[in-house]
This record gives C-alpha cells, structure tokens and sequence, in this order.
C-alpha cells in the first residue's frame, strides 16, 4: 500500500515536470518565461514590514504595540532624530523595528509603571510641570514613545546604545 503512494507521488512529478517543457517549447520568448517565473508574491504583510522607517512610520508602530497614554509627544522631530540610531543597530524597516519593540514589551512596560521616587518627582515637576507628573504618576506611565525605543535599544544592543550619534561623531 505504501509503495502506490510512492508510484502515485512519481507520476504526479512527472506529470508536471513533461507540462513544464511543453510551456518551455511553446513559449516565443523565453526571457519573459524566466522573467514571470522568478516573479513571486509578496504578501501585503510582508510589503508592510519591508516599508523604510519614517517619522510617521515609527510613530504608527509604537501606537499599535503600547498604550495611548504613551504617545504624548507630539514634536515629529524626536522622532526623526530616533532614525539614524535605528539604523545605527541595523533596524530600517518596520518589520524589524515591530519585533525589537514587541520582544521587549513586558520588561519596558514593567519599567514605565514602576514608581518615581519623591526626588524624581520633584525634579521631573521642575522640568516638565507639576501637573503632568501628577498625572503620570497617578495613571502609572512616564516614558513617551521615542524613551521606550531607546530603552529597547538599549536592552538589545547593551550600553554602546545609550551613546548617541552626535556622542560618537564629537
């Protein structure tokens, strides 16, 4: 019984493979034969995970893996300085920023609720405002996007993350 299975699977093969040298012999123009059968498609998901990093990009990722709450910062130009350091650590795409963020989201989450000790508070007031690190307390956030990817950066690639380019140029 076995053994017709393997009969089965041999006829089947070359069945296909006396179909692909009738397309072959019928084709005019072999090049174009080549050129479609190299030809292979690309998933929508995987088109989105090959897209370049951009501003808005890094953005829209970061929002679809943390809390709203997080994304306070509203100046797109933290965002782009975040560019040249992703790449700096082979991160250009939004597949690989997508898979750096998620392995580390339990432990960047633990670090964004613990607590502020009274200094840091006070001094977080003095830079930021009374008010917002009132809130930030009370509903237990404090990094914005742009922090928690610097802190997966840094989590990753060790202390040679926490050096920033301009840092490394000067």
């Amino acid at each position: 019984m076995m053994r017709s299975g393997f009969v089965e699977g041999a006829r089947s093969l070359l069945c296909k493979a006396s179909r692909a040298r009738v397309a072959l012999s019928d084709s005019s123009n072999p090049e174009k034969l080549v050129a479609e059968s190299m030809k292979k498609h690309v998933s929508a998901r995987k088109r989105a995970s090959l897209q370049l990093l951009n501003a808005e990009l890094v953005r829209q990722v970061m929002s679809g893996i943390f809390p709203p709450k997080n994304d306070y910062v509203e100046d797109m130009a933290l965002y782009e300085d975040l560019l040249p350091e992703l790449r700096r650590f082979g991160i250009a795409d939004r597949g690989t920023l997508k898979r750096l963020m998620t392995r580390h989201r339990r432990s960047l989450l633990a670090d964004d609720r613990s607590r502020l000790a009274v200094w840091e508070q006070r001094h977080f007031s003095e830079m930021f405002g009374a008010e917002f690190v009132r809130d930030a307390v009370r509903r237990h956030y404090w990094f914005a996007y742009p922090a928690l990817i610097r802190n997966a950066l840094q989590s990753e690639f060790g202390e040679i993350a926490a050096v920033r380019d301009e840092d490394v140029d000067g």
